[in-house]
């Protein structure tokens, strides 16, 4: 039986089923959150997609049915597995803009480890939009 961590490309981004945005002359936000577990890490990782749609949505189940391929796997670190997860959202849902941020640690005085990555549409431009997306 292939592990989930084991999956092809095409198998990992295969579960990030799309749905159609109904409001795809609009700009807005959505926001994703979920958490899975990787070897590299010695805690639970917080992952939250945000994105500007295009044509295609992502729902919740979907996100985190897609975090559970995450899991195990062999990630040697929190940036690579936030690089992966960019280019599987870019690939599938082709949003207008993205951001993948990942935090693994106890937080407060134990400290954490965080990760934030974002990509746009060449041309795609919208700073009011943007204005409102706080890094925490």
């Amino acid at each position: 039986m292939t592990r989930p961590a084991e999956l092809s490309m095409a198998a990992r981004r295969d579960l990030m089923a799309t749905t159609a945005n109904p409001g795809e002359r609009y700009d807005y936000m959505v926001t994703l959150e979920g958490c899975f577990a990787i070897a590299a890490s010695d805690y639970p990782v917080a992952a939250a997609l945000r994105y500007v749609a295009d044509r295609r949505l992502l729902s919740l189940d979907a996100f985190n049915g897609y975090l559970g391929c995450l899991v195990g796997g062999a990630w040697p670190t929190l940036e690579a597995v936030a690089i992966t997860m960019l280019g599987d959202v870019n690939n599938q849902l082709i949003p207008r803009w993205a951001q993948i941020k990942l935090v693994a640690g106890p937080g407060e005085r134990g400290g954490r480890h965080a990760v934030i990555i974002e990509d746009c549409q060449p041309g795609w431009h919208n700073p009011s939009l943007l204005a409102r997306v706080t890094v925490d």
